[in-house]
């Protein structure tokens, strides 16, 4: 635990003797907000220890699929689940473990099941807010707190609506304004997001939901020093609009995104791509096209089409580690000399500067020229003429290289290269 609690003298909520072992945790979302999924395996993370992991479990999500690095605590709630659950979805990810369980009530009546199995550490219930009421009625379940993702500028009223309703039940709220920045949300839902890490959720707001004596009452917004703490405030504002508040919350935000670019970020390892393209020089691998609701491997190559609009894309469609071509960033560079207002230049340079921040690049070293060849020779065995998708294809060559699935938002241009390397398309 930080500092800061040990000085508070305060305890997480599974050792509060008003906490009952194996607290759950509902997360939802309120309108159109995204992000919640996220959020809520950032708390799983922030609630887990080595010996005691969270568990997520996602009403409506995907299969979850384990990561090659787990713990041991994680890999045996995955084992308990598989016991105990053997027709549900369960993996090992990371310091926590993830379920999967249809959006129904079929759903709802299974989940019971998994709460006494995760003993004295923690449970976040990810769920659709349809699903939210049956879920607060269902006894057995027992919430002890609850979290939200919503827009406050969308639907501030339908929020503090959801947060009194919570907060009469005696429920633990916290409100996420903002989706989490995107390495951080990749990070979380693989497991290995450290509590406290800047573009996660905030140490006020994750001991507002973990520790079981916060002595906030009712803050449940996740800004120290927003006026929207109390939920009866949300509403007035709206009704008085308040342009002063927008354009406090707006200065916030904007210090949020400085602090996060200034944040250390997972990184793919080199050493660990020179190990793996040894094996590439002698053998060829053979792959497959598929699409991104496959669940992601642990490395992969983005191309420039997957960078341009990495922000706004699906974190839970990516591995942990991801690398760019050098090729990517000179087709990026060329961004913002291609624009003549200077707010567009400028956000363009900033976009180039994250990108180049955030993954390692991968040069276009000898290695990858001959790899080069073979793609070029594929295309033109098929008929197809390589000239004006070069550099598509030298990045596809890089990929090949290091032996990594290439993401990509243009899997058509790649037709045909399925025999050389992994492409996954995240178009859809």
């Amino acid at each position: 635990m930080s500092a800061n609690r040990e000085g508070s003298g305060r305890d997480p909520f599974r050792r509060g003797s008003d906490a009952a072992s194996g607290a759950v945790i509902l997360a939802t979302w309120v309108g159109e907000a995204t992000g919640s999924k996220a959020a809520a395996a950032t708390l799983a993370c922030a609630g887990s220890e080595p010996d005691r992991p969270g568990l997520l479990i996602d009403l409506g999500g995907r299969p979850p699929r384990p990561t090659l690095v787990a713990s041991a605590g994680a890999r045996e709630l995955e084992e308990r689940l598989a016991v105990h659950m053997p027709e549900a979805r369960a993996a090992s990810r990371g310091q926590t473990c993830h379920l999967a369980l249809p959006a129904d009530a079929d759903g709802l009546e299974r989940l019971p099941a998994a709460l006494p199995l995760v003993r004295d550490s923690i449970a976040v219930l990810h769920l659709p807010p349809r699903l939210l009421q049956p879920a607060l009625a269902e006894t057995r379940i027992r919430p002890f707190g609850a979290l939200l993702r919503a827009d406050l500028q969308l639907d501030r009223a339908l929020t503090a609506l959801a947060v009194r309703d919570l907060i009469e039940r005696d429920l633990r709220v916290g409100v996420l304004k903002r989706p989490l920045a995107w390495v951080p949300a990749r990070r979380a839902l693989f497991g290995v997001l450290p509590a406290g890490t800047p573009g996660g959720l905030s140490r006020r707001l994750s001991d507002r939901l973990l520790v079981s004596d916060s002595a906030v009452e009712h803050a449940c917004y996740d800004d120290p020093d927003d006026a929207e703490t109390h939920p009866a405030r949300i509403a007035q504002q709206e009704r008085r609009g308040d342009e002063g508040a927008r354009s406090r919350r707006g200065l916030r935000r904007n210090q949020q995104w400085r602090r996060s670019r200034s944040s250390p970020l997972s990184r793919i390892r080199p050493a660990s791509i020179t190990r793996s393209s040894s094996r590439t020089s002698t053998v060829t691998s053979i792959r497959t096209l598929r699409l991104a609701t496959d669940l992601p491997g642990d490395r992969g190559l983005i191309d420039t089409s997957v960078a341009v609009d990495i922000g706004k894309l699906d974190a839970a469609l990516f591995p942990p580690e991801i690398a760019v071509s050098a090729l990517t960033l000179a087709e990026l560079a060329t961004g913002p000399h291609a624009v003549s207002d200077d707010l567009g230049r400028a956000r363009r340079q900033h976009h180039l500067e994250d990108v180049e921040t955030n993954f390692e690049t991968l040069p276009f070293d000898p290695r990858c020229a001959r790899a080069y060849g073979r793609i070029y020779a594929t295309v033109v065995s098929m008929g197809r003429k390589p000239r004006g998708r070069i550099v598509d294809l030298m990045i596809a060559a890089t990929a090949l290289a290091h032996d990594l699935p290439l993401y990509t938002r243009n899997a058509k241009d790649l037709r045909g290269l399925e025999d050389l390397i992994e492409i996954v398309d995240v178009s859809a």
